[in-house]
């Protein structure tokens, strides 16, 4: 073994010699004054090349650690490796700053300056949402979406510097290239406990393969499955102690959330992934998460590439199987686990898409889940046909009348706000006032626990006030709360008019955007403190989550304002003109940019001009294929396979800019 390594340390010396005997003789290199200038030496050829002296140390320090990384896998590191290894990480250091310095002269495109705080908090989007990934739309020119961070020659030498330096920890994890979606709930009001539906699950859960929760809008669903995850090993709540937890919220390991307003929720090979991330992650699965780690090829499965091209295939070999072994094994910590799916019926079916809907792929593949893994899921109760194959009991949260009855009894007598606003000077009567209203909204909310939430919220604001028994200040449907609340905060159409811009953008958009990217895209011609001012006044509405994202409280709201028999109706032509504006300018490259594009496009109104010669449709397509690339337009053609918003209207505009260009 010494020889070898003495053998290995000759050869390495000598090929380094002649590298720098050939080096030396080819050019030098000198300095006078300002200037820096080549020469050559008498009787050799001229050293020429087009390449940087960067990428040539790049190549070279790239060999290099290829051969170190050799040498450390076979362990025949020589005894002098040290000193190469320093002399190394100092040649490429020197190359590495003289780079660094030159891409700190980049040109960067300047923010307002009121937006340059928010774009160091919104832009960058530090938190776990998928929306912020590489694949996220490109209309926002920002150092969160458009700017790779790549390590130069220095930092690899010395990141493996350190990775020789450091000991193998056997206790830790190894990283696996799965990550979960990140879920937020728009919803600013406490999660009122229904015991009831929970003990009708967990008796259902002990005898069948799961259960379907369904229910009117505003029922509750959400609110129930969001409360079982806040009390599992994944919420806020649980997260310190695993063993503090209860035992029917300990075995949910994993959740899904579905929601109109954030595409990425929708798309069948995103939720596959987040699963199994999610899976990985429960410490009763740990044996799962060693599996993937020694299986590769089963990871592979997992990627949202392989998901698309064949999700069954994936979900049964990847995912049912070895868990399914495991269990078997006596691997699994758990007698039972359960997959929680919430808003099937947020999905709906496009005319032109090619992908799968969620609730069908669940309804072809409940039989091959192990009869321990638990589904549960929810929808409408007019939407029973996307579980019907599923052969699920439900459990229909309109029945019950005890649970609604509970939450305004405890809203009212628990908040002095509300029993203020109820006006009477006999105690005697006021009691009777209060009974009047529990049994008046019992009655319109039919089920719906919005409709008394947000009852209850006007009284608490003050906006209704009850001064009798006849209840005649009282709206007697949901979509009469939402007038009256818009009709207190805006008195004229005139004070409503930037508010419905907003509005109209985040409802025309193909994915949630925050308030800094409504104000560049209605390229509002105030400071932005003004449209943050115009926003506070429906914040409760349009709340912002945690990532600086805008989404409406429940999808009501958003359909409601749709609606053109109400004074404020949202029309969403002028805001997809609106995007083709701000579009114009914009150089668009990538896929994702393109797709939004062709959506905005096809639903614009900009060239409904009359016209002899070219018709409405020739017109966009036209504009389309001197904005977008073919190849380009190719691969949005290939993208649509998998987009949930893509309509009819869209693919025939694509193919026409594609047929055009053949």
């Amino acid at each position: 073994m010494r020889e070898e390594e003495s053998a290995f340390h000759v050869r390495m010396v000598q090929s380094s010699r002649r590298r720098d005997r050939l080096d030396s003789t080819r050019s030098f290199t000198s300095t006078s004054g300002a200037g820096r200038h080549r020469q050559t030496r008498p009787g050799f050829p001229t050293w020429h090349s087009s390449r940087s002296s960067s990428s040539r140390m790049g190549r070279t320090t790239s060999k290099i650690n290829k051969k170190i990384e050799d040498l450390l896998s076979s362990n025949t590191l020589p005894r002098c490796a040290a000193s190469k290894m320093k002399k190394i990480r100092k040649i490429v250091k020197k190359g590495g700053s003289s780079a660094a310095d030159g891409s700190k002269s980049m040109p960067t495109s300047a923010a307002p300056a009121e937006l340059a705080e928010m774009t160091d908090d919104v832009g960058s989007l530090a938190n776990f949402s998928e929306r912020n990934l590489g694949d996220d739309s490109g209309y926002f020119e920002n150092a969160g979406s458009i700017c790779d961070v790549v390590m130069d020659d220095a930092s690899v030498v010395q990141s493996l510097d350190e990775s020789i330096q450091t000991e193998y920890d056997p206790k830790k994890p190894e990283l696996l290239p799965l990550r979960p979606l990140y879920f937020e709930v728009p919803s600013s009001d406490a999660i009122h406990h229904r015991d009831q539906v929970f003990d009708t699950l967990k008796s259902q859960l002990r005898n069948q393969r799961g259960a379907v929760i369904t229910g009117i809008a505003g029922a509750g669903k959400t609110s129930i499955m969001l409360d079982m995850v806040q009390n599992s090993h994944f919420g806020k709540s649980a997260a310190s102690s695993n063993s503090s937890i209860d035992p029917f919220y300990y075995s949910i390991v994993g959740y899904h959330f579905m929601h109109c307003q954030d595409p990425s929720t929708l798309d069948l090979a995103r939720l596959l992934h987040s699963l199994a991330a999610q899976l990985t992650q429960h410490p009763a699965l740990a044996a799962y998460r060693e599996f993937l780690v020694q299986r590769p090829d089963l990871t592979a499965m997992l990627s949202r590439q392989a998901l698309r091209e064949n999700p069954g295939r994936s979900l049964v070999k990847a995912i049912l199987d070895p868990l399914r072994n495991l269990y078997r094994n006596d691997r699994i910590g758990l007698d039972k686990a359960v997959i929680l799916i919430d808003g099937l019926d947020e999905e709906e079916a496009k005319d032109g898409a090619h992908i799968t809907p969620i609730a069908e792929f669940l309804a072809k593949n409940i039989l091959r889940f192990p009869s321990w893994l638990k589904l549960v899921v929810t929808h409408r109760s007019d939407k029973t046909e996307l579980t019907q194959l599923m052969h699920l009991p439900y459990i229909n949260l309109n029945l019950g009348e005890e649970d609604i009855i509970d939450y305004i009894e405890g809203r009212i007598f628990n908040s002095p706000n509300i029993l203020a606003n109820i006006i009477s000077k006999d105690q005697r009567r006021k009691n009777k006032m209060i009974v009047k209203l529990v049994s008046f909204v019992v009655q319109h909310a039919e089920g719906s626990f919005l409709y008394a939430k947000l009852i209850l919220d006007l009284l608490y604001q003050g906006i209704i006030t009850i001064k009798s028994e006849a209840l005649s200040s009282v709206p007697q449907s949901i979509e009469e709360v939402f007038h009256l609340y818009l009709s207190f905060k805006f008195k004229t159409s005139a004070s409503f008019q930037t508010v419905s811009q907003i509005f109209s953008i985040c409802l025309a958009s193909t994915r949630p955007l925050s308030l800094a990217q409504v104000y560049r895209v209605l390229e509002y011609t105030d400071r932005f403190t003004k449209l943050q001012e115009e926003y506070d006044k429906v914040s409760a509405l349009l709340v912002t989550r945690s990532d600086g994202s805008l989404m409406f409280t429940h999808r009501d709201f958003s359909m409601w304002l749709v609606e053109d028999y109400h004074q404020f109706h949202c029309s969403l032509i002028p805001a997809h003109n609106q995007f083709i504006r701000y579009f114009a300018t914009a150089h668009i490259c990538r896929t994702n940019e393109a797709l939004d594009f062709v959506h905005h496009l096809a639903k614009c109104d900009f060239f409904n001009q009359p016209c002899e010669y070219f018709s409405n449709v020739n017109r966009k397509f036209l504009y389309l294929t001197y904005k977008v690339d073919r190849n380009i337009l190719k691969k949005v053609k290939k993208a649509m396979y998998f987009s949930s918003f893509v309509e009819a209207d869209s693919v025939s505009l694509i193919n026409m800019a594609i047929e055009s260009n053949a």
